[in-house]
C-alpha cells in the first residue's frame, strides 16, 4: 500500500510538472514562439500554467517548462504549419515518465493533448500579449535652483489592453487627459492647479529602454523632459536556485513592469519593492497554493544588487538560503513640480 501510495504521489505531481510548466522566455507577437497560458482538467482539478516557447539565434525552436516543482526542458519542439509538438521527461524519486504534447495553433488559440504514463489529458491555450513598454512607473526629478522636485507617471493595462495613467507629485494629483500610445509615442494631457487657476501641459515621449523621453508644452513654453523606470532592477526574468535535503532545486521569477509577478507558474498581483538610494533594493512576496486538500506557501525576502538576487526562501519544508541571477529584462530630471504658485502653467 505505502508503494501504490507513492506511485500516486509521483504520478500527480509529475503531471503537475509536466503539463503545467511555465517556459520563461520573451514573448513574441506572432506564431508559437511566446507565453502561453495553458489550462487543463485533471481529475476534476482545474489547473492553469504558462508554456513558452522560444527561437534561438539558428531559427531552432526551444523551450522548457516551470512547475510546481521547478524547471524542465522541452524535448523535441516541432513547429510544422499550425501544429505544435514537444515532449518532455521527468524523474522524481529514481522513477521517470515522460510525456508527449500535441497541438494546434490557430491565431493566438492552442488546443491540444498531452499523452503520457497516466493517460490522455486535453490542453487549451491563449497567447499573452506583452505589456506595452510605456507600462510601468516613471519618475521625474526637476531640479530649480537650489530644490528637488520629483514626480511619478504611473501607466496601467487592463486585462484589454486599455491603457491609464495616474500623475502624482509633492503637491498631490493632477488629471491625465487624451492618453494615447501608438507606434512608440506617448501623448497625453495633464491639468494641474487649484479651483481658482488651472492650466492644461501637453506630453509626447517615447520609451528607450528605462528611459521615458520627450517634450512638455506648457504656458510658458516647450521644454525636454526625461523619466526613469521605477523598479528596473527587478524587472526581468530571474532564475533562483537553493539547496534542500533532497538536492538543488531552481525556480523561475518573473516581474513585469507594472510590479505584478510570476514565481514559477503562479501569478503575483503584487510584488513588493523598494528602491533605496543607500542599500539594494528589497523585494518580497508571499503567496499560497491549493492542490486538493493540501496548502502551500512560499514567502521570499531578498535584496537586488543589479544582476544578482539574495535573501530567504520560506516554505512548508523549511527555510533556506536562496540566490538569483538575472537571465532577461524585460524589460527631470525634467519634470513640473513646483511648489510655487506661479499662475504660469509650468507646475508638477
Amino acid at each position: 500500500m505505502k508503494h501504490l501510495a507513492t506511485h500516486r504521489r509521483f504520478g500527480f505531481f509529475t503531471l503537475v510538472v509536466l503539463i503545467l510548466g511555465t517556459p520563461l522566455f520573451a514573448a513574441e507577437t506572432a506564431g508559437a514562439a511566446g507565453d502561453w497560458l495553458i489550462k487543463v482538467d485533471f481529475d476534476g482539478r482545474q489547473m492553469e500554467s504558462l508554456l513558452i516557447i522560444s527561437k534561438d539565434a539558428a531559427g531552432q525552436y526551444t523551450g522548457q517548462t516551470v512547475g510546481f516543482w521547478g524547471i524542465n526542458p522541452l524535448l523535441d519542439v516541432k513547429i510544422e504549419g499550425d501544429s505544435l509538438s514537444y515532449k518532455q521527461v521527468f524523474r522524481f524519486g529514481g522513477e521517470e515518465s515522460t510525456s508527449v504534447f500535441k497541438g494546434t495553433l490557430t491565431g493566438d488559440k492552442l488546443t491540444g493533448t498531452t499523452s503520457g504514463d497516466r493517460g490522455d489529458f486535453d490542453l487549451t491555450g491563449e497567447k499573452i500579449k506583452p505589456l506595452p513598454p510605456v507600462v510601468g512607473s516613471w519618475e521625474f526629478i526637476r531640479r530649480r535652483n537650489d530644490r528637488e522636485t520629483k514626480s511619478v507617471l504611473t501607466v496601467k493595462a487592463d486585462k484589454e489592453g486599455k491603457l491609464s495613467a495616474d500623475w502624482t507629485s509633492q503637491r498631490g494629483e493632477s488629471k491625465i487627459t487624451d492618453l494615447n500610445y501608438a507606434d512608440g509615442k506617448l501623448t497625453f494631457k495633464r491639468t494641474a492647479g487649484n479651483e481658482d487657476r488651472q492650466f492644461t501641459m501637453e506630453y509626447e515621449m517615447t520609451v528607450d529602454g528605462d528611459e521615458l523621453e520627450g517634450t512638455v508644452n506648457t504656458p510658458r513654453g516647450t521644454r525636454e523632459i526625461e523619466g526613469e523606470l521605477i523598479g528596473d532592477d527587478l524587472i526581468g526574468r530571474w532564475e533562483l536556485s537553493w539547496e534542500t535535503d533532497r538536492g538543488p532545486r531552481k525556480q523561475l521569477l518573473i516581474v513585469y513592469p507594472d510590479m505584478s509577478a510570476r514565481f514559477g507558474s503562479e501569478l503575483i498581483e503584487k510584488i513588493d519593492f523598494e528602491d533605496l538610494d543607500d542599500a539594494d533594493g528589497k523585494v518580497h512576496f508571499k503567496l499560497t497554493r491549493t492542490f486538493g486538500d493540501r496548502t502551500f506557501e512560499t514567502e521570499l525576502t531578498a535584496t537586488v544588487d543589479e544582476d544578482d538576487m539574495s535573501g530567504r526562501l520560506v516554505t512548508n519544508w523549511g527555510a533556506e538560503d536562496v540566490t538569483g541571477k538575472k537571465i532577461a529584462g524585460m524589460d527631470d530630471d525634467e519634470d513640473d513640480d513646483d511648489d510655487d504658485d506661479d499662475d504660469d502653467g509650468d507646475d508638477d
